[in-house]
């Protein structure tokens, strides 16, 4: 992750780029831009598209975590949930919360 809203994935096919920006009228919405380089064997001139998010593929795992995404996040403002517990795998979501929290108390700390 680089701190605030990019991701890098590198997996043996393709290097993918996750950005996330916020929308500014609704905290509970963003805009979700997804970059895939392909690593080219045999260099050709690039081609740029826009992917089609419904006929598209970014591999098995991907592609099942985008379908989740809607119920995930209906779940995480259902009320329901008072905490959530990180496992040793979710290392950078934690450590995501900890500089942004840091980053937030910064800017609160600025304006008084």
């Amino acid at each position: 992750m680089i701190f605030p809203n990019l991701v890098v994935n590198v997996n043996p096919t393709a290097v993918l780029l996750f950005r996330f920006v916020p929308d500014p009228g609704d905290p509970h919405r963003c805009t979700w831009d997804i970059q895939k380089f392909d690593w080219a064997v045999d260099p050709e001139p690039p081609v740029r598209r826009v992917a089609n998010a419904e006929t598209d593929s970014l591999g098995l795992l991907l592609d099942q975590d985008l379908r989740q995404l809607v119920r995930v996040q209906r779940g995480l403002r259902s009320g329901s949930i008072g905490h959530t517990t990180l496992s040793r795998q979710e290392c950078r979501i934690a450590h995501f919360n900890r500089v942004l929290d840091r980053h937030l108390d910064d800017r609160d700390a600025d304006a008084s």
